[in-house]
């Protein structure tokens, strides 16, 4: 499950815009009506990068284990 953590972790890491796009298809009757601010953008990409790194560090836990 991590694996696919990591995988949307680097999607919207690297392309926030596809993410907004994707959410606001998801989330809203009208998504055409809705305007994102371009502050944003960092924080998502900061989310992405935490989903990522949570990912890493999952796999890296399950690697110790194994090899124990």
């Amino acid at each position: 499950m991590m694996n696919l953590t990591g995988l949307f972790g680097a999607v919207v890491l690297l392309f926030p815009d596809v993410y907004r796009k994707l959410t606001t298809t998801l989330m809203y009757d009208q998504p055409d009506q809705v305007e994102w601010n371009e502050r944003l953008t960092p924080g998502i990409r900061i989310i992405g990068a935490f989903y990522l790194l949570m990912a890493i560090r999952s796999f890296k836990k399950s690697r110790v284990n194994t090899d124990e």
